[in-house]
């Protein structure tokens, strides 16, 4: 016999929800467009019951940020973790990072730097993460600065990705990413 289920209420999953239309309302209408009365509308929930979760659109950005953070560093974490027998795990999480990103819609990543611009603390978190990796990457390369140099590039295709720029066109830039890899590779590890 089946046991019954409680009725799936909508608050134990509105702060998603909104985080959800939050997005697409960001990625379908500009940054510019994000409101908590769009956010709203695209839940179909009261701008008080956006409010309840988010208590300003600043509250709502960071939300979306954060989620956003939260998703890649566990990527980070599990592919560092695959990685920690070989020299130089940060980069080569780092690498599955942004394998990860190149599957997530690149507008709404991009409508959330947008949205933080207005916003530049926001970006704060952000900041903090890549200085760790950074100091992470310095001391797992033999050569610091040239891992250094390396995670700049991938971080240099990550944005450029982001804003549109080339290279876009995908069979170059997998074959930057192959010749990055076989680079992060052949990088020595600290002893």
């Amino acid at each position: 016999m089946a046991v019954a289920q409680p009725p799936r209420t909508r608050s134990r999953n509105a702060r998603g929800e909104i985080l959800d239309a939050a997005q697409r309302v960001a990625a379908r209408d500009g940054a510019a467009w994000l409101t908590l009365a769009a956010v709203a509308r695209e839940t179909g929930l009261t701008k008080g019951g956006v409010l309840y979760h988010f208590r300003s659109k600043t509250a709502l950005l960071h939300g979306m940020l954060e989620r956003l953070i939260e998703t890649s560093e566990a990527v980070f974490v599990a592919a560092r973790a695959r990685a920690a027998d070989q020299p130089n795990p940060t980069l080569r999480a780092m690498l599955a990072v942004y394998d990860h990103l190149e599957q997530t819609d690149a507008e709404r990543q991009m409508a959330i730097v947008v949205a933080a611009a207005e916003t530049p603390e926001l970006l704060d978190p952000v900041r903090a993460l890549s200085r760790r990796y950074q100091e992470q990457v310095r001391a797992e390369a033999g050569d610091g600065e040239l891992g250094l140099l390396l995670y700049s590039i991938l971080d240099g295709l990550s944005f450029q990705r982001l804003m549109g720029l080339p290279p876009t066109d995908p069979a170059q830039r997998a074959a930057l990413l192959r010749r990055l890899r076989v680079l992060i590779d052949t990088l020595e590890g600290a002893q």
